[in-house]
């Protein structure tokens, strides 16, 4: 809105940490400016025809690195930017091991990014591993 750019959101949850159920603060904050879709992480990325400029990953932390190449490959434009959060887990390595696998996966390919993994200030939690993708 600020830049005058039109643009569209969609939001893709399954609630999880919710019982399955959607707080109502969502659709008060982001219902009239996003798509709400009510889904998990594995079947929106297999059923979506849409693509998206740019993917904010954090959802399925157990599974994503799964379908990456496939979000990569379909689900990203061209000249867009993915991004996965807690890929390294400083204080957590035995955790979310698998994320770690994208990040291998674009050093394998050759795929353009940027694994922010320490912190430039002090309210930052880049110590958890924010990985940056860019398609080219």
């Amino acid at each position: 809105d600020y830049n005058k750019l039109k643009f569209s959101y969609d939001i893709v949850d399954c609630w999880w940490d919710w019982g399955g159920v959607m707080p109502p603060a969502v659709t008060e904050k982001y219902g009239k400016r996003c798509d709400i879709i009510t889904s998990f992480e594995q079947e929106f990325v297999f059923s979506t025809e849409k693509t998206y400029d740019f993917i904010m990953c954090d959802g399925d932390h157990f599974n994503t690195d799964k379908w990456f190449e496939h979000v990569y490959a379909n689900l990203l434009n061209s000249g867009g930017i993915l991004v996965y959060h807690d890929v390294t887990m400083e204080d957590r390595p035995d955790i979310f091991v698998n994320l770690r696998d994208i990040y291998h996966k674009c050093k394998e390919y050759g795929i353009n990014h940027k694994l922010f993994d320490r912190n430039s200030l002090s309210d930052e939690r880049c110590w958890r591993g924010l990985l940056v993708i860019f398609k080219d």
